[in-house]
């Protein structure tokens, strides 16, 4: 799942004409909401992390590694869009995994 994300905002930034340190920062934000995601995901569907107690802290982990990597963007309506999409998935993992602990 991180990987297909990563590759998407790398291409969509790719094309968009970004400048090479706004490219990176993208995947890296792909990555790391891709790697949110399929915590929950394994978690809704009752996969391996479940198996290995992953807690909400490891989704705390990527969620703020994604934020951070879009720290030199300027602040903007686009910029503050995934900040909350990253964020929702935080709070919708943290319903998930705390009712499996």
């Amino acid at each position: 799942c991180a990987l297909p994300i990563s590759i998407s905002c790398e291409l969509g930034a790719t094309l968009a004409s970004g400048d090479n340190d706004k490219i990176i920062s993208l995947e890296k934000y792909g990555y790391n909401l891709g790697m949110a995601c399929q915590i929950l995901d394994d978690f809704m569907n009752d996969g391996i992390n479940a198996d290995f107690k992953i807690t909400h802290k490891d989704v705390q982990y990527f969620v703020d590694n994604a934020i951070t990597s879009i720290n030199t963007f300027e602040n903007s309506v686009y910029k503050q869009s995934l900040i909350d999409l990253v964020s929702y998935i935080l709070n919708t993992s943290y319903e998930k995994v705390s009712s499996t602990l």
